[in-house]
């Protein structure tokens, strides 16, 4: 994968990331604000961060301790600008293998999964992470370099589900028309959290499988 992920492919991603961390974040942070209970400022892992633009907004706006990205050598770049954070090197294919405990109150996985030849190890190592989890991924047919496991929404929602977990769709119908977000995340967008450890209780709102309108835009 070190092939796909040169300096020019973030060239070209990096305005839609940008744009899409400064209005999305706050909407995550917001609901992890107003859904956990004796909730405290989280610490954050962005596994898959690429540059680490949204580990790194989180801090910026006060939203986390620290912040910790996680990627393969290509990533990081944001993230070692960053005070009060951490890159780790793991590769997403054997994460299981990274030599670092989970300590952490928040995952972002986001737009990551689809990139693995097989991404049940990695959704597997992401709920030993954090008890919540932002997760999207892409659908089957959703452009884009390297998408190998594109699956639709409520099967990416169902590895969550048949650990336990609870899963919410409600931020996908919040973000649905937010224009300032790209629509890759506005499509595939959910929350999944460990109930049980969180004294929550059960919850079973699976997304949709759904295109989103901009998504046919570009086809």
């Amino acid at each position: 994968m070190s092939d796909l992920y040169t300096p020019a492919f973030y060239d070209r991603i990096r305005p839609g990331i940008q744009a899409s961390a400064d209005a999305l974040v706050p909407i995550l942070a917001d609901w992890y604000a107003q859904n956990i209970p004796d909730r405290h400022t989280p610490l954050v892992i962005d596994v898959g961060c690429g540059e680490g633009w949204w580990a790194r907004e989180w801090y910026e706006r006060g939203y986390a301790r620290s912040v910790t990205g996680v990627d393969g050598p290509w990533g990081g770049a944001a993230i070692e600008r960053t005070r009060n954070s951490g890159f780790v090197e793991v590769d997403l294919e054997r994460p299981e293998e990274a030599a670092f405990a989970p300590a952490y109150d928040v995952a972002l996985c986001l737009e990551v999964a689809e990139h693995l030849a097989d991404p049940g190890p990695l959704l597997d190592w992401l709920r030993t992470m954090a008890p919540v989890v932002f997760f999207s991924a892409a659908v089957p047919g959703q452009p884009g370099a390297g998408h190998v496991s594109c699956r639709w929404q409520d099967a990416w929602a169902g590895n969550f589900l048949r650990a336990g977990w609870s899963v919410s769709d409600q931020l996908r119908r919040r973000i649905w028309d937010d224009q300032r977000i790209c629509w890759w995340y506005r499509q595939n967008l959910f929350v999944a959290y460990d109930h049980q450890a969180l004294g929550l209780p059960s919850r079973v709102d699976v997304p949709l499988a759904a295109i989103h309108p901009d998504h046919w835009a570009v086809r």
